[in-house]
This record gives C-alpha cells, structure tokens and sequence, in this order.
C-alpha cells in the first residue's frame, strides 16, 4: 500500500492555528482592500467634509490661514472614512 503524499504547503495549514490563519487571510484582504479607490466612499467623506468646513468658516473671520486649514477638512473626512470602512470590511465577522 502505497503512502500518500502531502504537501508541505497542506500540512503546514493543516498544523497551523485557526487564528494565524485567519489572521492572514486578513492581511491579504486588507492589501487588496488598500489598492481599491472606494470612490462611493471618498465622495461621500469630501461632500460630508465640505458642509462640515462650510459650518466651521462660517463662523470663522476672514484670514488667509483660516481657509487652507479649512480646505484639508474634507480630506481628512474622506481619508479617515475610507479607512473606517476598510477596517470594518476586514474585521467583520459572519454569524
């Protein structure tokens, strides 16, 4: 009777915690996750970005300074929802 062969690539899997696993699987989702543009989501954070600056120099004087700094608000919007929902998507767990 002849011995079947595993690979070590099945047997490494086959001996590695589930948690490690899993681990990597979320890795390799979050860098393919990282090469999408999300233009949904970006467009969203500027546009929510923009009322929020409109608010805020509203009520700001008039200076040279205070609209730049104005200007990177929607930026950051845009850029921290987009890696909200980039670790929302590679955190989430099925039930």
């Amino acid at each position: 009777m002849s011995k079947t062969k595993i690979s070590t690539s099945m047997h490494t899997l086959r001996f590695t915690p589930v948690k490690a696993v899993a681990v990597a699987h979320s890795a390799t989702n979050q860098d393919c996750l990282e090469q999408e543009s999300h233009t949904f989501i970006v467009a969203f954070g500027a546009i929510l970005g923009g009322i929020i600056a409109a608010f805020v120099g509203y009520h700001l004087q008039a200076h040279f300074l205070n609209y730049a700094l104005l200007c990177v608000i929607p930026i950051l919007v845009a850029y921290s929802l987009r890696r909200v929902y980039i670790h929302t998507l590679t955190h989430a767990e099925l039930d």
